[in-house]
């Protein structure tokens, strides 16, 4: 969505994207799903667009929730289910965490408030999977380097004054409260290859300003 939105501006392609990953029944993309529509198509001067892309995930989203307590209940404990779960479960100030994942999250942070620049160096503690999964293995010196691009785009907006750069890097930035950044080859190409993409289009802005 963040792709097309910012080289692409496919609308139909947009649209079959957010209508087809509500059916991964990911909470987090919830919450970011309708953050993107707030920030990129909610304005005084296309309200009613906005109101059809919103009332067409009301309608899906209403549909999931009459499924609690049939034969498709699944669907409603995965989504609908995951919220009450939060708001019933016992906070340690840690952020957001769903079942197996609070003990995660709090190995992660006392890993971390013990290792902060570097990260710890244990593999008998099960870290992972939570908000701060990177700074416990990494610490805050490792952290920079891991969120680097990022960290770039971030940059890149302000110096260039970009606002849909800025919103989706706040887009992205919501992911991060529900779910880390894994070290691993498909996140790193992704995200570069957004880093070179936007490059190649600020490159291709500036020569034809020129």
């Amino acid at each position: 969505l963040i792709i097309n939105q910012l080289f692409i501006k496919d609308r139909r392609l947009e649209i079959v994207l957010i209508i087809s990953l509500i059916f991964t029944l990911s909470l987090g993309y919830y919450i970011q799903v309708v953050a993107f529509l707030l920030l990129y198509h909610v304005s005084t001067k296309n309200m009613g667009q906005g109101f059809l892309l919103f009332a067409l995930i009301a309608v899906v989203l209403l549909g999931i929730r009459s499924t609690e307590g049939t034969e498709n209940g699944e669907l409603y404990e995965r989504t609908f289910g995951r919220i009450e779960t939060i708001q019933s479960q016992t906070s340690y100030g840690a952020g957001f965490a769903v079942d197996d994942r609070e003990s995660y999250v709090q190995n992660a942070l006392k890993e971390f408030q013990e290792n902060p620049l570097f990260g710890t160096s244990r593999t008998d503690v099960a870290v992972g999977n939570n908000v701060y999964e990177t700074l416990a293995l990494y610490g805050l010196v490792g952290t920079m380097f891991i969120l680097y691009p990022f960290i770039l785009l971030l940059v890149w907006s302000i110096k260039y004054k970009d606002i849909d750069l800025f919103k989706a890097f706040f887009v992205i930035l919501l992911g991060f409260t529900h779910r880390p950044f894994h070290a691993s080859l498909l996140y790193f190409f992704i995200i570069y290859c957004i880093v070179l993409m936007y490059d190649r289009y600020r490159k291709n802005y500036n020569r034809n300003q020129v």
